[in-house]
């Protein structure tokens, strides 16, 4: 083993030197590409255009808020496809719902279909091989953004950390943006990445998210964010263009074929629809839309390169303020001083601030939970309302809740809605990872009726049968507030309250302490 960390140590500078280009394609070669123009011959896209002679300059969005739905409208998308089909995300797993959506695109192609899939490269140490294979095909090409110069596998496995440390400048910063692009015309953005727990499909613990499809302006405008991460710096092909692997009878990507033709997540088990009832299930959703002005955010790929390029938290800072009420639903919660200051300022005027966070239970970054957990106090003292979500009696599935709790354990929507009036949905979270080392991308709508369902699903989650209200408790005469901190809610239709984090083990709560005196917030 010593002399394996030896030989990892002495030829690490040599990959390091090279970047990406080792073992995954030249970003030199990478040919430009751009968003393809909306097919006017498209069912959906003439149905979306005869919309938008109703509501000129504004477009239409429709909420994903429970798993089967948000899958149904993936898998549905990408059989109306006739052109294009723009991808983007963080987090693609290797699992039923991964396989089930590729095979989707896959599928796409083989109609003509041009297929561009751009993930963020953390995840990926393992899985580059079925994403190589996928790559082959005449019409789709694949890009990792800020890759590592090596996979996980073998020695790999050395370098590839050895990378993230001694290259760490680079390799903090990642993509979370989420995107999925149908023909310039259909986008679907927002917190959920690919993976069973994303679509209440994972046996063990799923998430509760939160997407939204749009049609019309926003997605051509998310279709120019997506060419500038696709033709960026940092964005580099998984296999080398110049190896001239374009092979129609390519052997990689046919047996990639038989395998998903063959896989059990084609048959009839998955809450998915056949490609023929695609387009009739589109329509009703595209026919509940909600036509309303927008703006898109998105983060500048070149934060990789570049520390003063433009974050989408830059752009936040431009949004209207509240005058009436604040209403937030985050992952992770690491509120900075200056937002802390805000929410103090914001309760003089009478504006409320209410957010909705993980609690250490169902936080799947015990770091993250060390970091919002320095700043709790802070944030109550200033007058906000503090609400934990908790898993201890989510249902496994959201099927039966009409959608409005989504999935039990973890929390993981990004939503965030100002006076009822405008409502942003996205990737981004309020820590300073989203703030200054992630790209993240989302869409603010104005529209009240739109936000009025985002405050229902954020207020059914902040039910004391769903989450914990967290507050300061000062006994008589007690000169700090800060130092007791308690969680209130119902169990079993009875009322409960904790002085120690609720469901937590002290172990959990050790950890959580020790990585609390670190400094790395910065980093979370």
């Amino acid at each position: 083993m010593l002399v394996y960390l030896l030989l990892t140590m002495l030829i690490a500078p040599f990959i390091l030197s090279g970047c990406a280009s080792h073992a995954l394609g030249s970003r030199q070669h990478a040919p430009h590409s751009s968003a393809l123009p909306p097919p006017d011959d498209a069912p959906l896209v003439k149905l979306i255009q005869e919309k938008m002679k109703l509501y000129p300059k504004q477009s239409g969005f429709y909420p994903l808020i429970d798993g089967e739905t948000a899958l149904r409208t993936r898998t549905s998308l990408a059989d109306m496809a006739r052109s294009s089909l723009d991808i983007q995300y963080y987090i693609w797993r290797n699992d039923r719902t991964g396989r089930l959506i590729l095979s989707r695109l896959l599928d796409a192609a083989e109609r003509g279909v041009r297929v561009r899939i751009l993930i963020d490269d953390i995840h990926k140490g393992e899985d580059r091989s079925l994403l190589k294979a996928l790559d082959r095909h005449p019409l789709v090409e694949i890009r990792l953004f800020n890759p590592a110069s090596t996979g996980s596998q073998g020695l790999g496995a050395i370098t590839r950390g050895l990378e993230m440390v001694l290259d760490y400048d680079r390799m903090t910063h990642r993509m979370h943006n989420k995107l999925f692009l149908v023909d310039g015309s259909l986008v679907v953005v927002g917190g959920r990445n690919i993976g069973n727990e994303y679509f209440d499909l994972n046996g063990q613990k799923n998430f509760r998210d939160l997407d939204v499809l749009a049609a019309g302006p926003a997605a051509r405008r998310f279709g120019k964010v997506f060419d500038q991460y696709w033709n960026a710096e940092a964005s580099v092909p998984v296999n080398d263009p110049g190896e001239n692997l374009k092979d129609h009878d390519s052997p990689d990507w046919m047996a990639l074929r038989k395998q998903f033709d063959a896989a059990p997540e084609n048959q009839m088990d998955l809450p998915v629809l056949e490609a023929e009832k695609s387009y009739p299930w589109l329509v009703s959703r595209l026919n509940r839309m909600i036509w309303a002005p927008f703006r898109i955010l998105a983060t500048s790929p070149d934060i990789v390169y570049d520390d003063e390029a433009e974050t989408l938290g830059d752009q936040l800072l431009k949004l209207p303020e509240p005058t009436q009420e604040l209403l937030v639903e985050t992952a992770y919660f690491i509120p900075s001083r200056a937002f802390v200051r805000k929410i103090r300022e914001w309760r003089k005027k009478g504006v409320k601030t209410r957010v909705l966070t993980n609690s250490m239970r169902s936080n799947d970054v015990l770091a993250a939970h060390a970091g919002y957990a320095k700043y709790r106090d802070q944030v109550l003292e200033a007058g906000a309302e503090l609400y934990e979500w908790r898993s201890d009696n989510q249902p496994a599935r959201s099927k039966g809740k009409k959608g409005v709790l989504a999935s039990r354990a973890n929390l993981h929507t990004k939503a965030y809605v100002i006076d009822r009036e405008f409502s942003f949905v996205g990737s981004y979270n309020l820590d300073p990872r989203s703030a200054d080392l992630n790209t993240e991308c989302g869409i603010l709508i104005k529209s009240r009726e739109f936000a009025d369902q985002l405050v229902t699903m954020i207020e059914q989650g902040m039910q004391p049968n769903n989450s914990w209200q967290v507050s300061l408790e000062c006994k008589p005469n007690c000169e700090d507030p800060s130092e007791k901190i308690r969680w209130q809610g119902l169990r079993r239709n009875a009322e409960v309250i904790f002085e120690e984090e609720p469901d937590s083990s002290l172990w959990q709560r050790l950890k959580v302490r020790v990585i609390g005196w670190l400094p790395i917030d910065e980093a979370l």
